[in-house]
């Protein structure tokens, strides 16, 4: 499949999942990684545009969320220790947010006041929420990246079925955080060397 295949096919299951998510009752489930592990949206961050869009909006202030962290782990190598789980007021959707080739959304900083960060999270623990298995960073190097022991599961095996993070990075100790982002330097090294 070539890389614009990829792209496109990428664009429409967001587009398609958005359209399903907006008409929901309730906010949207969004995310957004980072290096903070106390993330907070910042009014007066302006991100860099890494995606192929009609619309550059580099220089914008604004953020970049996903309904599906893979495709920025995978697809495109946008790998950080944590992910910032945003709730969104389905009327923050409506400013030509979604339909961009990477999957992202971009949503202005004037519409800041319909998000939410529910919670911040470790990288694999979405992994591990979302597809029941071993985190991509901790998979990389064999040791799980909130106990330190070794991975055991193989195959198919799907040792996280129903599984539920229930921390939150911003009410860690210092410590805690300091081991969460070390084992994630380790499984980043580890990645990077088995690619």
């Amino acid at each position: 499949m070539t890389t614009d295949l990829r792209r496109w096919m990428t664009a429409v299951s967001t587009l398609t999942a958005l359209t399903t998510l907006t008409e929901a009752a309730g906010p949207v489930k969004l995310y957004h990684i980072t290096n903070k592990p106390n993330f907070k949206l910042n009014p007066n961050h302006a991100p860099e545009d890494n995606a192929i869009s009609i619309q550059d909006r580099s220089g914008h202030k604004g953020i970049y969320l996903t309904p599906d962290v893979e495709p920025w782990v995978n697809g495109h190598g946008y790998i950080r220790p944590f992910v910032a789980e945003i709730y969104a007021d389905p009327s923050a959707l409506d400013h030509d947010t979604v339909g961009r080739w990477g999957g992202e959304i971009f949503i202005p900083a004037d519409q800041f006041d319909k998000l939410k960060v529910h919670r911040v999270v470790p990288l694999d623990a979405i992994a591990r929420e979302q597809y029941g298995v071993h985190g991509w960073i901790e998979g990389s190097h064999g040791h799980e990246f909130d106990t330190g022991n070794e991975i055991t599961a193989r195959g198919l095996d799907r040792p996280f079925r129903d599984y539920q993070y229930d921390r939150d990075t911003r009410n860690m100790s210092r410590e805690e955080v300091k081991q969460i982002k070390q084992r994630f330097n380790v499984g980043y090294k580890a990645r990077l060397k088995n690619r």
